[in-house]
């Protein structure tokens, strides 16, 4: 069960054992009172398993998902789409055979600080690349035309 204030401006996320998955606006549900049976908010079926998380999201959250067999994803809450509150939603993670999702939480969108161009400019600046070079061979001469060019030839170290 989760509590959220009507005026809020969240969705209902919800996640079956099988990977299934779905976010729906908070509008969709009906307020209950005491001794109400609920409200149904996925289509449970063979294919998508039991009900496993039910959590209030917004856009600005990830979501962190582990499987029983330790593999863990984190994925947007933003790119899980919107459905209907009746509907058993759409595959959010592939499983192996045998595997079930076993934990799931929301967690603040990671930020992910790239630096600027200036600053990596800057960092270039400072730790310059420097190739080692040897020192130039005799000039050799090609004909090609009937002319006669004279180059120099420049190898890098290894």
């Amino acid at each position: 069960m989760i509590c959220i204030e009507p005026d809020a401006k969240k969705d209902v996320l919800v996640l079956s054992e099988n990977g299934y998955g779905k976010r729906t606006d908070l509008d969709e549900y009906r307020i209950t009172n005491r001794g109400g049976k609920g409200v149904k908010t996925i289509n449970i079926t063979e294919k998508t398993g039991e009900l496993i998380s039910i959590q209030s999201v917004t856009d600005d959250n990830d979501l962190m998902i582990i499987n029983r067999s330790g593999v863990t994803i984190r994925t947007e809450v933003s790119q899980i789409r919107l459905a209907g509150r009746a509907t058993q939603g759409v595959r959010i993670i592939n499983l192996r055979e045998g595997d079930a999702i076993a934990s799931v939480m929301a967690v603040p969108r990671a930020r992910r600080k790239r630096p600027s161009r200036t600053k990596r400019a800057q960092w270039l600046q400072i730790t310059p690349k420097r190739p080692s070079w040897r020192a130039p061979t005799t000039p050799r001469t090609k004909s090609k035309d009937n002319k006669h060019i004279k180059e120099h030839v420049f190898s890098l170290k290894d």
